[in-house]
């Protein structure tokens, strides 16, 4: 397998996740161009609805659509890979705002479980030093699930030199 291959096989790793009730779908790995799509199809609904200018009346609106538009993307099928919902509106009329909100945060959750770059040993001891003098200015949410393991292992369990 060559590396062009290999990247896009990269986009097909799909995480389950359970909506309850028996509803069980897949999220896959959005591409750069799932993003640019999403984004240009949630300025032109906006403006279509007459929301064109963003601001503060408008905001929840755009990240309602935007959502709806990444999801249309993301959701697909746990045993085939096949996209479940056609459009945003679909997302809209089938999903709770729970069920949307538990969704990107599992999609997010996903995305960074495959984040392909990891700490270095350097940037790890680093961040754990810091963590440990002044753990309130430590943010944590841009960690990757492996370098989170990494971390809690390591506060659990400290090596004694």
């Amino acid at each position: 397998m060559n590396v062009l291959e290999k990247l896009k096989q990269s986009h097909t790793a799909i995480k389950t996740t359970d909506l309850g009730a028996g509803v069980v779908v897949g999220l896959r790995i959005l591409t750069d161009q799932d993003y640019l799509d999403a984004e240009i199809q949630t300025n032109l609904a906006m403006r279509a609805a007459g929301l064109g200018e963003l601001n503060m009346g408008t905001a929840e609106a755009f990240e309602l659509e935007k959502t709806s538009q990444l999801l249309s993307r993301a959701l697909v099928d746990v045993q085939t890979g096949d996209y479940l919902i056609g459009s945003p509106r679909q997302v809209r009329q089938l999903l709770s705002r729970v069920q949307r909100e538990c969704l990107l945060a599992d999609y997010l959750e996903h995305e960074k479980d495959y984040a392909p770059r990891a700490m270095t040993d350097d940037e790890f001891n680093a961040l754990l030093d810091t963590l440990k003098k002044t753990p309130e200015t430590v943010n944590l949410n841009d960690l990757n699930t492996a370098s989170l393991k990494r971390l809690i292992t390591a506060l659990a369990s400290p090596q004694t030199d």
